[in-house]
């Protein structure tokens, strides 16, 4: 598996070097050699720290010759791995990198030219599946050089690091795999079982009512409730167009899908249509338009949860497709701003959303701050430019299930796993019409 004239790995997607009848049954790992002339690290970067999907990962190997006591500048690279993820259909060795390596002191002039050797090692196309293009070739040279700068500083007196410093190091090793591993986190409380205590209305350690049958997995969450005689299920009718005019919603095809009952739309909305998490901005259910992909036109109902989500994905939108912004540099071109709703006036699109703590100019603002900075540039850097962050993520929620039961006197009964209860209470109330 080591051979690097016939690696275990293919350069091809989700290939090895197994014939048709082999398993792997184990893998060697040797250690680095304790006589200080080997190096390894592992890096990875991910959307989470726990994700086992990295955007890139990398493991790293270098050797020198010399005793550990030689100049540093005299050990030469003898050997050298370079592996990375992420840059291809496989995992990539960087050849050329080896090569130009192969001889060579570990000292900063080499890195800096070695590191267009690995930009020709990985030529990520701009149109790569899983896009990030730019960011991932960056995070590939960066990781690169944060094996250079860490090997640099364990070299000897650490000479061979500067103009890097002992301070970068620290950022240098934030992506490495060791961070990646922690030991589980451990609690302990103690209760106070004097009658003094205990009736204190603060302070006191009270129990969470519910910690017990939580702990022991005995809670009844919404959706561990039983369904009840004539319950139906929901699914939702969303949206595929980022911007457009609703012109028709068709049903006919989920009608004929077993345990279709009903086709809920904005018309059947008896109170307001309006929701959101501060401002309430946004349909419920859209009426006339849509404003992005997913959202929510229409509802179905059915007997069964999987013919509720197969009605919903039956239902037949018509569109006029809109111009849809997507860009920050669209909605500036095109002047179109959220509202402001911390100020007086609500339409106020230049405002400062800032605190100056200092003295001179906090009553004066950014402005008078800045032009105090420009008039002494030898104690103060000012960078201006623009910063643009191909990776788009999104919230991370948890997932909700909510349950509606009908009683009397147009009384109903909800319950959720929603984040705000009584928001969720309101914004129901609204809807329905209920005072």
């Amino acid at each position: 598996m080591g051979d690097p004239e016939n690696p275990f790995f293919k350069e091809k997607y989700r290939q090895v070097n197994l014939e048709k009848n082999e398993v792997a049954v184990a893998m060697e790992l040797p250690l680095t050699l304790p006589d200080g002339s080997e190096f390894y690290q592992a890096f990875k970067q991910s959307r989470r720290r726990d994700d086992d999907l990295a955007i890139v990962n990398a493991a790293m190997r270098v050797r020198f010759s010399g005793a550990a006591s030689a100049a540093p500048a005299s050990r030469l690279v003898t050997e050298a791995s370079f592996a990375f993820g992420g840059m291809a259909p496989f995992t990539k060795l960087a050849k050329g990198l080896v090569k130009f390596w192969i001889g060579k002191a570990w000292t900063h002039e080499n890195m800096k030219a070695s590191l267009e050797v690995l930009a020709a090692d990985l030529p990520l196309p701009d149109d790569v599946p899983g896009g990030m293009a730019e960011y991932r070739r960056t995070l590939a040279k960066s990781f690169f050089f944060k094996f250079w700068l860490s090997v640099a500083h364990q070299l000897g007196d650490g000479s061979l690091a500067a103009p890097c410093t002992e301070r970068d190091l620290g950022a240098a090793l934030s992506h490495t795999t060791l961070d990646y591993h922690h030991e589980p986190v451990k609690g302990l409380q103690h209760y106070a079982r004097d009658q003094k205590t205990l009736r204190q209305a603060i302070g006191a350690p009270n129990r969470h009512m519910a910690a017990d049958v939580q702990a022991a997995g005995f809670a009844t969450y919404t959706d561990d409730i039983e369904a009840g005689r004539g319950e139906l299920y929901m699914d939702f009718v969303l949206s595929t167009k980022a911007h457009a005019k609703v012109l028709s919603i068709d049903d006919s095809r989920a009608k004929t899908i077993e345990g279709y009952v009903a086709l809920i739309t904005a018309k059947d909305v008896k109170g307001e249509n309006w929701l959101g998490p501060i401002a309430h901005d946004e349909e419920a259910l859209a009426s006339e338009e849509v404003n992005s992909v997913g959202s929510v036109i229409a509802a179905v109902c059915s007997k069964s949860r999987y013919g509720a989500r197969m009605a919903a994905k039956a239902v037949e939108v018509t569109y006029e497709e809109l111009p849809a912004i997507v860009s920050l540099e669209d909605a500036v071109e095109k002047e179109s701003f959220h509202k402001l709703l911390f100020m007086k006036d609500p339409n106020e699109v230049e405002a400062e959303i800032h605190t100056v703590r200092d003295e001179k100019h906090k009553d004066k603002g950014m402005d008078s701050l800045f032009a105090s900075l420009q008039a002494d540039p030898e104690t103060y850097l000012i960078v201006e430019g623009e910063s643009f962050i191909g990776g788009q993520e999104h919230f991370y929620l948890e997932t909700n299930a909510t349950r509606v039961e009908p009683g009397e006197n147009g009384e109903y009964v909800i319950t959720t796993s929603c984040q705000n209860l009584h928001e969720t209470q309101l914004l129901c109330s609204k809807a329905l019409g209920v005072d």
